[in-house]
This record gives structure tokens, C-alpha cells and sequence, in this order.
């Protein structure tokens, strides 16, 4: 889906650049109007890939949380101006399936936040197996925000979401970040408690 979709978008692409080349001396509203169509193939880009990353999971079954998130992270920079670096520790053995899939979503959820609100040019995404718990860090290099401002009404239905995903498995998140300053999100899951 998302490849068949990037290569319509490049192509439609290469068409606009001949209509710019053979209109350079064409009014401004023109030029304007090829400058939103870029624009909207732009957002239709990024929204075929948030479906394909939606559609997903299925290779958490398959692979493992691992190897899932490697590969969402390296869809997710594509074509962004933004790195994340990935590290994991201490997976010998697969997290249970459910667990595995809230810590997918968090990360989808961090990641997404980071790219449409933070100007950020960086991001760690650190994930740590232990006893009793799985710990997720993701941290980035933005703008930061007020949390308490975006959770009282401006807007906080991601991090909400994500509260309420890691408390369904007994778990806690912490989001630290202020103006200026970037964001932290520490994520603990138990691993144990429900399913040792």
C-alpha cells in the first residue's frame, strides 16, 4: 500500500515539475496552485504511511517487538528530516503479545507526536527488558511543552491514549518536558505480575 502509493505521489510529482518548467512565465496564481498540490501530495504521503504502520502489527506476531520497531523507525525517518536512534537490551526471550503491542503503540503515538509538534532534529528511543519490568524511554531534542497545559484541554488526546494503554497492563508513564527544553517519556510495564 504505502509503496504503490509513494510511487503514484512520485510520479505525479515529476509531472508537476514538467507543468512548472513549461509555465515558468505563467501568473503567480498558477505557481501557487502547483505549490499546494505539492503540499497536499505531501500530507497524502505521510497519511498512507501512517496506514501502513496502523496495519502493522501483524509483524509483531511474527518478529517480535524488536525487530518491528527497527522497522517503523526506519519508515517513519524516511524522507524526514529527523533521526532516531534505536537501542534495545536484555530481549533473549519475546515480550507477551500484549505488552508488546501497547509499547508498538506508544512508540507509534511518541514518534508521530515528535514529527507534527516538536521542530525536534533528534529523537532516542530506548527500550529495556528487566526484572519485573520492560522500560521505554523516548527522548527528544524539540521544543518541548507545558504537560499539564496539553492534558487540562490543549489538545492531549495522544498522551491521554497513551496513559490509558500502559495502565491497562499495570503500568505507569512519565512525561517530562517543558518550553525550550524538549520531551522525555518513560514508559514501565510489568512483565511479571501478569504474566509469569
Amino acid at each position: 500500500l504505502h509503496n504503490e502509493t509513494e510511487q503514484y505521489i512520485a510520479a505525479t510529482n515529476v509531472e508537476l515539475d514538467l507543468i512548472d518548467e513549461r509555465l515558468r512565465s505563467a501568473d503567480e496564481g498558477v505557481r501557487e496552485s502547483i505549490d499546494a498540490i505539492r503540499e497536499n501530495l505531501l500530507h497524502i504521503s505521510r497519511s498512507a504511511r501512517n496506514v501502513s504502520y496502523a496495519l502493522h502489527p501483524a509483524m509483531l506476531e511474527d518478529l517480535g517487538l524488536i525487530p518491528t520497531l527497527q522497522w517503523f523507525i526506519e519508515e517513519f525517518v524516511e524522507n524526514e528530516a529527523l533521526s532516531v536512534d534505536f537501542e534495545a537490551a536484555g530481549f533473549d526471550e519475546r515480550l507477551p503479545e500484549d505488552v508488546a503491542i501497547i509499547l508498538y503503540r506508544v512508540a507509534q503515538e511518541a514518534l508521530t507526536n515528535v514529527l507534527k509538534h516538536s521542530g525536534a532534529t533528534n529523537v532516542c528511543v530506548n527500550i529495556t527488558k528487566g526484572y519485573p519490568d520492560v522500560i521505554m524511554v523516548v527522548q527528544d531534542n524539540g521544543k518541548g511543552f507545558d504537560p499539564e497545559t496539553v492534558e487540562d484541554g490543549g489538545g492531549g488526546l495522544g498522551i491521554i491514549g497513551m496513559k490509558e494503554r500502559v495502565a491497562s497492563l499495570g503500568g505507569a508513564i512519565n512525561i517530562r518536558s517543558a518550553p525550550g527544553e524538549g520531551t522525555r517519556i518513560r514508559v514501565t510495564i510489568p512483565i511479571e505480575v501478569n504474566h509469569g
